[in-house]
């Protein structure tokens, strides 16, 4: 007798060997047929597509709860491989998506950190993954996912938990990304920036690589001293001064560590050529 299978066609278990292990049911219902895929791409979607299906098999006696959830993120990986092939231009011969198949278990790990933390907010669906893997520099991180775990809990004190207020933390990022010139980094930030408070002139005469006029006497502080960290190497004594008396020495180090971060973000998603989303323009022009 076939097996029952859910909505989705897929089979509610796997079994090996007449046991049953449960393993919950995450494929959603996507349709990729419209799109036109290269043979490469679609080689790939045809093997997440069936590991998504398949989840793959351990015999009951011999899986443990750590295998199961392995095999369950990577399915999800599998299944978000599905939707970032819609955008296969994204880093076409640079760190591409990893395949269910290429996925480690400590590459499984840090994404699983990833969503269980603050960028993810616990939620793990499909959809949730996909962001990971198509935004931001987590797709390359996972190519080294020691250093990647390492550096995402840095970058999860310097998002969510600095002392600097999220305004002047915000503006520190810009002021990175402006720096590198790093298109996605901008992208994803300036929203974050004027949510915070940021006047959008002062982003504006940013993105121009202007000294922005009008900045307040906090978001000066913070301009003067990441801009010379970042051009001379090195900050004036005026400029330490000003910001330890606004900040804090706690404050100055905060700052040290989103420029330092933010460069490390910058430089991988330069590297790895990440796009903005389709149908955007790049937000930045070169520096000259």
């Amino acid at each position: 007798m076939a097996r029952p299978r859910n909505a989705h066609g897929v089979h509610p278990h796997a079994v090996h060997g007449g046991n049953e292990i449960h393993i919950p049911l995450i494929e959603p219902d996507i349709q990729i047929s419209h799109i036109r895929l290269s043979d490469k791409t679609s080689r790939l979607v045809s093997r997440g597509r069936h590991f998504a299906r398949t989840g793959g098999r351990y015999a009951a006696g011999n899986a443990t709860l750590a295998q199961q959830r392995e095999v369950t993120m990577k399915r999800k990986i599998a299944i978000a491989a599905l939707v970032a092939a819609s955008a296969a231009a994204q880093a076409a011969d640079r760190f591409p998506i990893l395949t269910p198949e290429q996925i480690t278990p400590e590459q499984a790990k840090l994404v699983q950190m990833l969503l269980a933390g603050p960028r993810g907010g616990g939620d793990a669906s499909p959809e949730a993954v996909n962001r990971i893997l198509k935004g931001g520099p987590f797709n390359a991180w996972l190519r080294s996912p020691d250093l990647g775990d390492r550096l995402q809990k840095v970058g999860e004190y310097i998002r969510f938990n600095t002392s600097l207020q999220l305004r002047l933390n915000e503006f520190a990022i810009l002021i990175t990304a402006r720096h590198w010139t790093s298109q996605y980094e901008w992208y994803a930030h300036l929203p974050l920036a004027l949510k915070a408070g940021l006047d959008p002139k002062i982003a504006a005469d940013l993105a121009m690589n202007k000294r922005p006029a009008n900045m307040k006497d906090d978001e000066a502080a913070v301009y003067d001293f990441c801009t010379q960290l970042h051009r001379r190497k090195k900050v004036s004594d005026a400029a330490y001064k000003r910001a330890v008396a606004l900040f804090g020495e706690k404050g100055v180090m905060d700052l040290i560590g989103v420029s330092g971060y933010y460069t490390a973000v910058s430089m991988t998603l330069n590297v790895a050529e990440v796009p903005v989303p389709a149908g955007q323009n790049n937000p930045l022009k070169p520096l000259r």
